[in-house]
């Protein structure tokens, strides 16, 4: 029962998202009670039994073939028909083509079963007759339909296509303007060596000396000590006061 309710809400939001919202959706959907059952006759039942199980494995196709069956074998059962009818337009709206108009055709058959009932409620035979004309008026249109579909499709395609991959929708001339400029090659000058044109002392004039320190045999700064100067003693540390 579960998996049955499911299925059904799954093919109402199929159904929702190509703009149906009318009395023939699939929101109040309701299968037929114990009692209804009982009035079936035996080929009628089966096939019925048959579709429901279809159903409860979401095989909408086959279901709508078995309701069409069981239409077909029960054409005095009205709950039956009005059930037959909402699940065959069900299915020629969210179809194309031949496909759709085969569904539009169940539908069609059993309206006019149950228009055909004598002692009918003037509200079923209304409701029965208002359903009839969306039937033929969306089924005279099946083709003006499936083609605004296609170029639909087809806008919100290349639309996302855009979004997604835009260096595929432009046109070449906008390809070529938005590549990159190549950046030309920067090669390092050598710096000239010592000798040669152009060459430079680190120091400008002065050269430097043995030591790293600029002046060659000028005494060392003050605060450069060589290897063979003794470390200056340090002054012993005062002790505490009082001491």
């Amino acid at each position: 029962m579960f998996s049955r309710r499911i299925a059904v809400v799954m093919m109402a939001v199929f159904l929702s998202s190509w703009g149906y919202a009318d009395d023939n959706q699939v929101f109040d959907t309701v299968l037929l009670s114990p009692e209804s059952r009982q009035q079936l006759p035996p080929a009628a039942a089966e096939a019925y039994r048959q579709a429901v199980l279809d159903l409860d494995h979401i095989n909408y196709i086959q279901a709508i073939e078995n309701f069409a069956k069981a239409a077909q074998a029960a054409p005095r059962h009205e709950e039956l028909q009005f059930l037959t009818v909402k699940f065959a337009i069900q299915r020629a709206r969210v179809t194309f083509a031949e496909e759709s108009l085969k569904y539009y055709a169940i539908a069609e058959a059993a309206l006019q079963h149950i228009l055909d009932l004598p002692h009918l409620k003037d509200e079923d035979r209304q409701r029965a007759q208002l359903s009839l004309e969306v039937v033929r008026n969306e089924k005279a249109r099946v083709y003006e339909r499936d083609s605004k579909r296609n170029t639909v499709g087809k806008i919100i395609i290349d639309e996302r296509a855009k979004m997604m991959y835009p260096e595929v929708a432009m046109t070449p001339e906008a390809a070529v303007a938005a590549e990159p400029t190549a950046t030309p090659p920067v090669f390092a000058t050598p710096y000239p060596q010592p000798g040669q044109p152009g060459y430079q002392q680190p120091y400008g004039d002065v050269p430097l000396g043995e030591l790293g320190y600029a002046g060659a045999g000028q005494p060392p700064p003050a605060n450069t000590f060589t290897p063979d100067q003794p470390i200056p003693a340090q002054p012993p540390a005062e002790g505490p006061p009082g001491k």
